[in-house]
């Protein structure tokens, strides 16, 4: 069966570079900043060529040589460039699960909502808070996740 090599780059190191049977990334649209889609999207080996914008969110990467044959990553944004069966994810970070601090992620969650309730007036820190928010939601969601634990 065909693969797809799949390398997950960060500013400091390669999170991941193994060929895999499928990935599912999740990617984001806008339109000037006024409007956004978000959607997941499924990759697989022979995908045509395709780049995109991905949001903070889970990466899962499929493949039946993991244990329950999916491992699942926090990526932070980035951007995807798929080509002849190699699929490159350059992220400004990435975890996996056993990299997250559980009460940190919870700790950060609630500072975000409450800053977000109090917030009324400034846009610039209501969308900080947004992006800390997702993003320890996010965290939350890796590091929670059964399927998530590395063979």
């Amino acid at each position: 069966m065909p693969k797809l090599q799949l390398k997950v780059l960060t500013a400091d190191s390669i999170k991941f570079d193994q060929s895999v049977d499928m990935i599912i990334v999740r990617s984001i649209i806008e339109d000037m900043g006024k409007r956004s889609a978000v959607g997941d999207m499924g990759i697989l080996p022979g995908h045509l060529p395709i780049s995109a914008v991905l949001g903070i969110s889970p990466l899962r990467i499929i493949d039946d040589s993991f244990e329950r044959g999916e491992r699942i990553m926090a990526v932070y944004g980035g951007l995807l460039d798929v080509e002849d069966d190699v699929a490159i994810i350059m992220t400004e970070m990435a975890l996996w699960p056993d990299e997250i601090d559980a009460a940190q992620a919870e700790a950060e969650r609630q500072r975000a909502e409450v800053r977000l309730e109090t917030i009324k007036d400034d846009d610039m820190a209501i969308r900080r808070n947004q992006i800390a928010l997702r993003r320890a939601l996010v965290q939350i969601e890796v590091g929670s996740n059964v399927l998530s634990e590395r063979k």
